[in-house]
């Protein structure tokens, strides 16, 4: 009868230091977590601070944001209500008049029509923007045409691209 009362006790004592331990544990989580967190924000205002990122609205198809020698590039994209239920991938690509791509391709989101790309400038010369899908993949039966613009591209300007897309065979 006496051991087992000292068992009990015992596992009292020790369910009440696993207890306490995991409340250290939840709480040097919490604060690890929190640290984590502040750094990984201040890394990102630091580096949307050099990129002028963080002095425009939060768009997250946006590259760069516009500024001091950056010119920006608008593209539109016109749907029809089959090409938003497809569920190929669809790049959208800046292109400039070598074919040389203009920041990074973006991935077609259906819930996102406007994007966004940026570069250094000014300059002048030609822009294409386009859609394109996966060659190895079975085509889709929709159309679109690239969008050229063309001139003198100046900075801290914005230059619209519409793609207008339309069922095809």
């Amino acid at each position: 009868m006496k051991n087992s009362t000292i068992y009990s006790t015992i596992k009292n004592e020790h369910s009440l230091q696993r207890v306490s331990a995991s409340r250290a544990d939840i709480h040097y989580s919490r604060i690890k977590r929190f640290m984590l967190t502040a750094l990984v924000v201040f890394a990102t205002m630091s580096m949307g601070m050099n990129t002028g990122f963080a002095n425009k609205g939060s768009n997250a198809a946006q590259q760069d944001g516009p500024g001091v020698g950056v010119i920006t590039y608008q593209v539109n994209i016109f749907p029809t209500p089959q090409f938003l239920t497809q569920r190929a991938p669809v790049l959208i690509v800046l292109l400039n008049e070598r074919g040389q791509a203009i920041g990074r391709p973006q991935m077609f989101n259906r819930n996102t029509l406007v994007y966004y790309f940026t570069e250094k400038g000014p300059i002048t010369g030609t822009r294409e923007v386009n859609l394109y899908t996966n060659p190895h993949l079975p085509p889709i039966p929709f159309n679109w045409s690239p969008v050229y613009l063309s001139g003198k591209f100046l900075n801290g300007q914005t230059y619209m691209f519409d793609i207008y897309i339309s069922n095809g065979p």
